[in-house]
């Protein structure tokens, strides 16, 4: 008996430290930041890093990202900062349009850059006649803060940015536009009840519903590692060290209380994002616009549909009056 016992408890002692080790090992690659505060603009590889995701569409990346290199010194850019509403410096760049009809938020995604993320949309914006502010998203590049918290944070930081220009630009509309994390960080932004009155529209790519579904999804299909526990011990963990909920934030309730006219875009190939999820998004906003082109991956849509996809901002645009 005391044999059976004892293989009993070294089973637990090591069921525990397993699963607290991939505990720690889920909070390090999901929540916590990697390197350190670093300007994206002046990082070369930045602009020559391969992008394995836009290999296949003739350069129209490259060609876009060189467009956004020579636009830092063309459209006399800026660097701009703001502190969030938990002291934070955020930051982000402004390109100037010499006559703006509006200007545009560009949240990018994931452990990415706004180079990455709108490299192949930025000329297309632009050359519409909007200003651009492409912002580093909280614990990414030029931006401090140690924890990333999938929209549940970073909501309040696009309302902030908003309310920024609003003070600096009084007379520029706004629209918001988002990939992947980001999307899902404007989506949540855009049910905020004190989001300025100069935002307009919003343009939503790749959004997941919520932070705890995303992170489900991740550790089941990339990592392989059990739901319960490790999601749960990850997101106990996340709440007492980060100090936010995975579970505080949901794209869907944000969308049935917004005012704003929505764009929402998903590739129905996404694997990273499932397709579901943009549905979902689009069914909680019904009068929401939705862009699903066929064979687009994860944030490929424009690259792949860059006719169809402006033609489909142009409408929300024109709808919001902007």
């Amino acid at each position: 008996m005391k044999t059976v016992l004892l293989l009993l408890l070294t089973l637990f002692i090591f069921i525990s430290v397993l699963c607290a080790g991939v505990t720690a090992f889920m909070f390090k690659t999901a929540i916590a930041r990697k390197g350190t505060v670093e300007n994206p603009w002046t990082k070369e590889e930045n602009f020559t890093e391969d992008t394995p995701r836009f290999s296949s569409y003739g350069g129209a990346f490259e060609k876009g990202r060189e467009w956004l290199r020579r636009a830092i010194i063309d459209t006399n850019s800026e660097e701009v900062v703001i502190v969030s509403f938990d002291n934070l410096r955020l930051r982000g760049r402004i390109f100037h349009h010499p006559n703006p009809r509006g200007i545009i938020l560009l949240c990018h995604g994931y452990r990415s850059n706004p180079i990455r993320d709108f490299g192949t949309q930025a000329k297309t914006l632009y050359d519409e006649g909007f200003s651009l502010l492409a912002i580093d998203q909280r614990a990414h590049g030029g931006s401090e803060g140690e924890y990333i918290s999938y929209g549940v944070n970073e909501r309040y930081d696009v309302r902030d940015w908003c309310s920024f220009i609003e003070k600096k630009y009084p007379e520029l509309p706004v629209a918001l536009y988002g990939v992947s994390m980001g999307a899902s960080s404007v989506m949540m932004a855009a049910g905020l009840d004190d989001l300025p009155a100069n935002v307009r529209a919003a343009i939503a790519d790749c959004g997941f519903t919520t932070p705890a579904a995303i992170c489900k999804r991740v550790m089941k299909k990339r990592f392989r590692v059990p739901v319960f526990p490790v999601y749960y011990m990850n997101a106990l963990t996340t709440r007492l060290l980060a100090g936010f909920s995975l579970s505080a934030g949901d794209s869907r309730q944000a969308l049935r209380k917004t005012r704003l006219p929505f764009l929402i875009v998903h590739g129905r190939a996404d694997k990273f994002v499932p397709f579901y999820m943009g549905e979902e998004n689009h069914a909680a906003a019904p009068e929401s616009d939705f862009f699903a082109p066929e064979g687009a991956g994860h944030c490929c849509a424009f690259i792949g549909a860059p006719k169809e996809y402006t033609a489909a901002m142009d409408r929300l645009f024109e709808k919001a009056g902007i």
